[in-house]
């Protein structure tokens, strides 16, 4: 299943399993293990992801099974570096970018990606204030 992030607001655990290639298990027990990592809970504690958990998540999944850091390392990693949360949290992946094991743009696709998505944002903006006028 793929999900184009930017439609949805909000993911169920089973789709950010999907999305991450995670077990949802793991998703639960990284809740615990790091305090930065909360979804929102709605109707009756259901687990609710939105983009800036799903960047976390994969930089958590980076840091863990690419760079080899242990949890212990990750934790202390994420404490020391706020930077690199807020790299990873503030970073947008365009409406049309469409996740299937795929991460965020970086470096030279960056800039000219964020001149399309404004573009984007204006267009559909002005459909919006049409449609209400």
């Amino acid at each position: 299943m793929k999900y184009p992030l930017g439609q949805k607001l909000y993911f169920s655990i089973s789709e950010v399993a999907e999305i991450t290639d995670l077990q949802p298990y793991i998703l639960r027990t990284w809740e615990k293990e790091f305090t930065c990592l909360r979804p929102r809970r709605l109707r009756g504690k259901n687990r609710a992801y939105r983009q800036r958990d799903i960047n976390l998540i994969l930089l958590i999944k980076r840091l863990l099974y690419e760079e080899r850091f242990t949890i212990q390392g990750v934790r202390q990693k994420l404490k020391n570096d706020t930077e690199l949360i807020k790299g990873a949290v503030g970073r947008e992946w365009s409406e049309t970018a469409v996740v299937d094991g795929a991460s965020p743009p970086t470096g030279a696709e960056t800039g000219r990606g964020e001149q399309r998505i404004i573009e984007e944002v204006k267009s559909q903006l002005k459909e919006i204030l049409r449609l209400l006028s």
